[in-house]
């Protein structure tokens, strides 16, 4: 298997209520991943749509575990012409591991490119 590149691997950012455990085992397991908190980002107490802007902006794909208005915000995004770097869906009831290992398969197995413009729910 060939090493990607590591500018080619997905960037994060995590809304202000993701769990902070979760980050913190992607950190211990894959020191060079690129995740920022909201915390990080000052995004903490920013409106949604805001924070889409702002992940877009700054090419992230959002993180969350809003399963109920995460995918209505995320569709008004796009449907006024915004484009996105993507967004994930965590439910909170995954088990922080498995939320740790789903999250590392996409850091691992795919291209920051490959998200734009979808949302996507975990587990997968």
């Amino acid at each position: 298997m060939t090493a990607m590149p590591p500018d080619d691997h997905p960037r994060f950012l995590t809304d202000e209520n993701f769990e902070p455990a979760i980050v913190a085992g992607l950190r211990r397991k894959r020191p060079a991943i690129d995740i920022q908190t909201a915390i990080e980002a000052g995004t903490r107490t920013m409106p949604d749509p805001l924070v889409l802007s702002y992940a877009a902006a700054h090419d992230r794909i959002l993180i969350s575990h809003d399963m109920r208005t995460g995918p209505t915000h995320f569709g008004e995004f796009l449907a006024h012409g915004g484009h996105s770097p993507g967004g994930m869906l965590v439910s909170s009831r995954l088990a922080i591991g498995l939320a740790i290992d789903a999250l590392l398969l996409i850091w691992d197995a795919s291209r920051h490119g490959e998200w734009r413009d979808m949302m996507t729910r975990m587990p997968l």
